[in-house]
């Protein structure tokens, strides 16, 4: 620019590059930040809501997990000769035990999936 001895407007003039008509006014600059904002801010709370579904997931497979191993340890304790707390303690155990594998299976896939972990 200062070599050629041009202004500023004559050489992007000179590019094809100046715009006469003022293509964007104030106004529309304006309305251009609202919507960037805007959007950051969907942006960001679509992934605090993502990261809340997660953790929700997360927690929900541990409760499992951990009522499985307790009631599986309780479980081994009656079957080694431990007396039965109430009448039917054992079979409950072994009912409670064979619903919740399913569940736990259904929740680790949906924490997975969540967590966008490709198996």
């Amino acid at each position: 620019m200062k070599r050629d001895g041009f202004s500023f407007k004559v050489a992007v003039q000179s590019l094809g590059a100046w715009d006469e008509r003022r293509a964007v006014c104030p106004n529309q600059i304006r309305e251009l930040r609202e919507q960037r904002k805007a959007k950051q801010q969907a942006n960001v709370a679509r992934v605090i809501d993502e990261r809340r579904r997660r953790l929700e997931a997360r927690d929900w497979l541990h409760l499992l997990q951990r009522l499985y191993d307790q009631d599986n340890v309780r479980l081994a304790q009656l079957r080694r000769g431990s007396p039965e707390q109430f009448p039917g303690e054992q079979e409950a155990y072994w009912e409670f035990l064979s619903n919740c594998l399913p569940q736990i299976r259904s929740a680790e896939v949906e924490y997975l999936r969540l967590a966008e972990v490709k198996l």
